[in-house]
């Protein structure tokens, strides 16, 4: 097979992000088959002149890639649609014309993609934006344009030989947004979580730069993400008010000692805008409730340091409103840590019985469920084995295989 694959989002603002984990990931994996196999494909990879952290797959594997030069960075955003056009469609289409690939795959889709002369997969990883009906962070009328832009490109998927969804909740969501798509031409498949993340013993040390050493000694249920409206941080902050409230009722006075710390994990909660209206709210509302003794903010962290941060934590907590797969709450899944995440079903289908699922909307059942696990030393483990092998299940070898075996069958090759 010939392949063309937009690898851009490698090198843009989503490069350290789920996107950009995403698609370096199922591509290094990708290619590292089809060397191994022998398989003679070539891929041709479009990449801006920049860095990438696919460097290591292009040194290894060079014999069977080519990259096609984007020029300049172009960071994913407004001006999506001018660049598609000038700087990239035209390669594409050169492309095409002298090289006849026989397929494109395209990450994230609101890059653009072609939908002639080629057989084309997109992948979608959510629908949030139509769902919680938000385009932009910035004023009413970029969040229009960012509207009109965004389903202007949503729509063109249905012209596409194939879409790779996350889940079978967001191949539902896309179906319900986009009525022209073909069911049958879409492909939910899993992604996988990273084998880094696992049970470790704890660096004291690595939280230390991060948390002061009581946290460390009492314990603390942790949440790390965005704060997105989402996320619904504020209904987490209000569920531990109330778990607060409920344990410093208890006349035992050993076990009021022992009350664990809220720790918002990100830089998010410190790096953006107070302007941000879902932070400003957030941080008003810890005021509000006088919980700023007890919620620690750990800043912006390294990725090499969140293995420690969740395995020290009592549990971990991830209620979204919506999700395309949740990727936090199975990497603290994977450390053995349980978790209390949201019932919808997105994290029904992915997370199971790994973890212990709670509306949402209600802080009080949150409080409850953290009570629960903090209380119940056999309820907190049976959590911690369940959604460990349930972790363990989702691995990027599944996923990067069931994606080059889709391109295969568009080609009319057996697998």
């Amino acid at each position: 097979m010939k392949i063309i694959i937009d690898a851009t989002t490698t090198q843009d603002q989503f490069a350290n992000r789920g996107i950009g984990r995403y698609t370096n990931e199922v591509v290094s994996r990708m290619i590292e088959y089809s060397s191994q196999q022998g398989m003679g494909d070539t891929f041709y990879l479009l990449l801006f002149k920049s860095p990438t952290t696919l460097t290591p797959v292009l040194k290894k594997y060079s014999e069977i890639i080519k990259t096609i030069d984007l020029g300049p960075l172009r960071i994913s955003g407004f001006l999506n649609d001018l660049w598609w056009n000038l700087q990239i469609k035209p390669k594409i289409k050169r492309l095409i014309r002298e090289e006849h690939p026989d397929v494109y795959f395209c990450p994230y889709f609101w890059r653009n993609f072609p939908v002639k002369k080629i057989s084309t997969v997109v992948a979608i990883h959510d629908l949030a934006f139509p769902i919680l009906n938000r385009y932009s962070l910035r004023p009413h009328i970029f969040d229009l344009i960012r509207k009109f832009q965004y389903h202007s490109t949503l729509n063109r998927v249905s012209k596409v030989a194939g879409v790779i969804t996350d889940s079978e909740n967001t191949k539902n969501d896309l179906l319900k947004y986009v009525k022209a798509v073909n069911r049958d031409k879409v492909f939910p498949i899993h992604l996988g979580i990273s084998d880094e993340f696992h049970k470790i013993e704890v660096d004291e040390d690595v939280i230390l730069k991060y948390l002061p050493k009581n946290v460390l000694d009492q314990g603390y249920i942790i949440y790390y993400g965005g704060v997105e409206v989402n996320k619904n941080v504020e209904n987490i902050v209000r569920a531990y008010s109330m778990l607060v409230s409920n344990w410093k009722s208890k006349s035992n006075e050993e076990n009021k000692s022992k009350l664990p710390y809220l720790v918002l994990a990100g830089g998010d909660f410190t790096k953006l805008d107070m302007r941000h209206k879902a932070l400003a709210q957030v941080r008003y509302l810890i005021e509000e409730l006088n919980l700023q003794e007890y919620v620690y903010f750990t800043g912006f962290f390294e990725d090499e340091d969140l293995n420690d941060l969740l395995s020290a934590a009592k549990l971990m907590v991830h209620i979204s409103l919506y999700e395309g797969f949740g990727f936090a709450a199975l990497e603290a899944m994977k450390c053995r840590v349980p978790v209390v995440a949201s019932d919808k079903s997105f994290y029904q289908e992915v997370l199971g019985d790994g973890a212990l699922l709670v509306d949402p909307q209600n802080p009080d059942l949150i409080a409850q469920a953290f009570s629960r696990v903090l209380s119940d030393e056999e309820v907190a483990k049976k959590l911690s084995e369940l959604g460990g092998k349930k972790a363990d299940s989702y691995t990027w070898d599944k996923t990067s295989q069931k994606t080059y075996d889709l391109f295969r069958s568009f080609v009319g090759l057996e697998n």
